[in-house]
This record gives C-alpha cells, structure tokens and sequence, in this order.
C-alpha cells in the first residue's frame, strides 16, 4: 500500500547502499527554477525508523536551497532495502522524455506564442501538418524549421516557406530534414535572392541531384559543415549561382 502525504524535508532521510551521489549543478538548477507546479512527486519508502527518499532525492535538496520546509511525497509501505533498490532503477529507467512533437503539442495548446505563431505560418503557406509521424504528416524538420524561424520576422519567414512550397512542388521528400528549412534558409540569409530563379532552378533538379551536392558540403569537399540545414542551403546557392556573371552570384562562405 501507499500513500500521498505531505512529508518535513527534516525528516527524510537518505540510503546510499543504492542512491545516486548528489551533483550539485543539477540541484542548483533545479532551485534556480524552482516551481511547485512543476516539482516532481517525491517517493519515500515508510521504514520503522523514518522516511527514506527513494526517488526524488535532487528536488528534495533544491526545495530546502530554497528555503522550503515540507514536499508532497508517495509513501510507500513496507517495501525491503532491496525492494527500495529495485524501484528506484525502474522509476529511472522506466521514464521515456516526450518526444518534439509532443512537446511542441502541449506548447500550441498551452498558447506558447513562438510555437503557436510557427503552426500559425504553416496554415497560412498551406503546409500540412500533424502533431505525430503518420501518414500524411509532411513537415518532419520541426526542430530545424524552428531554428530558422528563430533568425527571421514573421512576414520574411512567410515568404520562405512559400518559396520553398513552391520549389518543393509537391515532393514528400522536401519535407524531411535538410531540404525544407535548406530552402528557406536561402531566403532568409540572402534577402537579395530573386525567388523566381530559385524557385525553377530548385524544381529542374530532382531529390537526389541535390542530396548528392549537399553531402559534397558535408564531407568537406566544397566548404564541409555539420549541419544539414547550412549542407542543403550551400547546395541550393551553388545551383543558383550556376551560369551567372560574378557579379550576380549569392555569396556565402565555403561555397563553390
């Protein structure tokens, strides 16, 4: 049996036969953004001589930094040394983080304004999109379209994801990571760029013609980069830049 009880730090104590050694950097951080809404619940197993922490030990240690003097914490009831030993690997191991989308979900419905504005520009540049990885979800590059929309305005990130629509020209495969934020990425570094010419220079190559340029970029053979985003944006440029006098060229570093 167990229980839910409000339990004085003061008594809580500790069994380091099991119990992960204190990193101070993580108790620090947690009371520097200390919220009680947000505290994790605090196991304790209810032995004869005291309340031992069984899962939780770091909220504990940042609640008293800041001065508190009582958590809420599960009790558990008769469990052995070995019992407590064994809860405490599987409440840690057990736990999966949300994954993006699921974070990015739960920031739209808690009104988030960067994420709600960020859903907002895709309905408007009639992108579709879903929160999960089913059929018919074609924006798979949420985190990197994020980053790119992070260095822009809004109306200048409209028109890149229309450019990019529009070079896309219906390929699933523009969707994935590097193709789509590469794309408005052109746009937005290089505000001088005719749209046009990007955009029918974009749909005369197809997927693989420009996967195969971009892993020149990131092996290193012309201007090497770890990101697929900055990969696929050099790639983009060269294309561009293909057949135009010097002076009408897209500048930007490592590309040839």
């Amino acid at each position: 049996m167990n229980k839910y009880t409000l339990i004085p730090l003061s008594e809580m104590k500790i069994d380091l036969s099991y119990q992960r050694y204190v990193d101070e950097a993580r108790v620090k951080k947690i009371a520097s953004e200390w919220d009680d809404m947000k505290a994790n619940i605090i196991h304790v197993s209810h032995r004869p001589d005291g309340y031992y922490v069984v899962d939780g030990n770091h909220t504990r240690l940042a609640y008293e930094k800041v001065g508190g003097k009582e958590l809420p914490c599960r009790v558990h009831e008769g469990l052995t040394v070995k019992d407590e030993a064994r809860l405490f690997y599987e409440l840690n191991s057990s736990q999966k983080k949300p994954t993006f989308n699921e974070v990015f979900k739960a920031k739209v419905a808690a009104g988030c304004e960067f994420e709600s504005s960020y859903l907002k520009l895709l309905d408007e540049s009639n992108i579709p999109f879903t929160f999960t990885n089913s059929e018919g979800c074609k924006i798979k590059c949420h985190s990197a379209m994020l980053n790119v929309y992070k260095k822009t305005t809004y109306a200048t990130m409209l028109r890149a994801l229309n450019v990019a629509r529009r070079a896309a020209d219906g390929r699933e495969t523009f969707y994935k990571i590097g193709f789509f934020p590469g794309l408005c990425s052109v746009v937005i570094n290089h505000p001088e760029i005719k749209d046009e010419r990007l955009i029918k220079i974009v749909q005369s190559k197809t997927s693989s013609v420009i996967r195969d340029m971009s892993e020149k970029y990131k092996k290193g053979v012309a201007g090497g980069t770890n990101s697929a985003t900055a990969q696929y944006r050099k790639a983009y440029i060269s294309f561009y830049n293909t057949g135009l006098p010097a002076k009408s060229r897209i500048i930007e570093e490592g590309v040839s």
